[in-house]
Order: structure tokens, then C-alpha cells, then sequence
């Protein structure tokens, strides 16, 4: 089954302040709930005075995973919207964990869910974000007098190419996603006049910058 999903590139911080409190956000990625349990450590070694600790996570896989906390703030109002936030940007191997320092002043169920999902938005807003996409590996030997077109043609469809062998034929990988290859091949049968061998090789998991 082929893999489509989005997810961070690294990790990033943010702050807010609401009404004295302050929110700091920790976004990173994260492959396993071991990562999960590493990190959450890692940030409450850093704020151990902090007077809450809440988080949510993605996971894709093995198998898709969701869990949040609230860490003491009243149910709902802190883990599920941070994880609210995650769900609305399509993000996987994602943590978020949001750090309060009380500043005194209580903000109420509904100020509280503004402030953490509105945290967990800032840390997403200045993170990279990529998309994870699964390609087929496709082997084409073609003549020189074929080549060079059929090169520009993939170039210009965005396929990936790989390294390119000069013998007796040219040889070369390209990579299209795997929901293209059929087309693809349809279409290179047609610039090449049925002229080039195509072989269908393994798969290969890239990731791609979102605009």
C-alpha cells in the first residue's frame, strides 16, 4: 500500500504569553512512542518547575496512533486541543508538547483551549513541513537517439531520475510516485515509439517539501 502522509522536517520551539501565562511549545518528530516517552522527558528535565507538561502525537506507523494529555488542566482542554491542531494540518510523527508556567490569572475552559491550540498552531506555523510519498523504482533502457527526449519528457513531468549508464543502450532509473506508474509508462511507450524496455524494480520512500 502505498505511504501519503505529512509530517515535520525538525524541531522548533515557540512561546506565548496569555494573561501572564506562559506557553511554550516543543514540535518534533518522532518515529515511535519510545521517541515519544525520550522527548517528553528530555522537555520536563528542561522545565521542571513548569506547572503543566501537555501533549499530543500522530503517529502512521506500523499503525496509526493518536494520544493526548492534559497533565492536570481540566479534561479538554489542553491535550485534545493540541491534538486537534495536528489532526487539522494532516501531520504524522508529530509531537507537540505545550509547557505552562501559571502567571496567576485563571483563563477559564475556554481560554484554555484557545491558548493551547492556539500554541500548538504557532510551533506547526514555523516548521518545515514535508510529505512523505512512496515511488516505484522503473528500469528503461533506450538507444542515444531516444534518449535525450525521453529524458526532457520526465524532467518536465517532475519524475525523478537517477543514475544514468552508457553502454551498448542507455540505461536508467527513474522514480514516479507509485499511483503514477501505470500512466507513466503508458506515456513513455508513446514518446519513445515503443522503443524503450521498461522494468518495474522496488519501492522507495522520499519526502518532498510542501510549498
Amino acid at each position: 500500500m502505498a505511504l501519503r502522509y505529512r509530517l515535520i522536517a525538525k524541531a522548533a520551539q515557540t512561546e506565548l504569553v496569555v494573561r501572564r501565562s506562559r506557553f511554550i511549545s516543543f514540535i518534533e518528530p518522532v518515529g515511535t512512542e519510545t521517541d515519544v516517552a525520550q522527548a517528553l522527558e528530555r522537555i520536563r528535565k528542561l522545565h521542571p518547575t513548569a506547572t503543566h507538561h501537555c501533549y499530543a502525537y500522530q503517529l502512521k506507523e506500523p499503525q496509526q496512533l493518536q494520544k493526548c494529555s492534559d497533565d492536570g488542566e481540566p479534561s479538554g482542554t489542553a491535550g485534545r486541543p493540541i491534538l486537534d491542531v495536528i489532526q487539522h494540518h494532516g501531520l504524522f510523527h508529530t509531537l507537540i508538547v505545550v509547557v505552562r508556567y501559571f502567571g496567576g490569572v485563571m483563563l477559564g475552559a475556554g481560554g484554555l483551549i484557545r491558548a493551547y491550540g492556539d500554541s500548538a498552531a504557532e510551533a506547526i506555523a514555523v516548521s518545515d513541513v514535508l510529505e512523505r510519498r512512496t515511488h516505484r523504482a522503473l528500469e528503461i533502457e533506450v538507444d542515444y537517439s531516444t534518449y535525450g527526449k525521453l529524458e526532457f519528457a520526465l524532467r518536465n513531468e517532475g519524475v525523478l531520475i537517477g543514475d544514468v549508464e552508457f553502454g551498448a543502450a542507455v540505461t536508467f532509473i527513474c522514480w514516479p510516485e507509485v499511483e503514477a506508474v501505470e500512466e507513466l509508462r503508458k506515456s513513455i511507450i508513446d514518446w519513445t515509439n515503443n522503443r524503450a524496455k521498461i522494468n518495474h524494480n522496488g519501492l522507495k520512500i522520499l519526502d518532498h517539501q510542501c510549498k
